[in-house]
């Protein structure tokens, strides 16, 4: 039954990856820290769309009645949110 839980961590990731790497607030951050080049933030909107898509997977292993698959989605996405933000984390010290 592993088949319901990876495609659905693999896609929540995908989304966490994406507002991670595009967050505003990061952005700004390193402009300030390092004078080279580094990609616009995402608009509010697409901000907004993929914040709302990153939980539809889990939902939808709720409506399954997959709750294992459920709590190994919720745990995968708990890590991969802070690995995405470690890995992007400024340091200037």
């Amino acid at each position: 039954m592993m088949f319901l839980s990876v495609p659905a961590i693999l896609l929540s990731t995908s989304f966490i990856a994406v507002l991670a790497r595009r967050d505003p607030k990061r952005l700004r951050n390193l402009a300030s820290a390092h004078a080279r080049f580094s990609p616009s933030p995402l608009s509010a909107r697409v901000r907004r769309l993929l914040g709302v898509l990153v939980p539809v997977p889990g939902v939808a292993l709720m409506l399954l009645g997959a709750w294992w698959a459920f709590l190994v989605w919720l745990g995968a996405l708990c890590i991969a949110g802070w690995i995405a933000s470690r890995a992007l984390a400024i340091h200037t010290g």
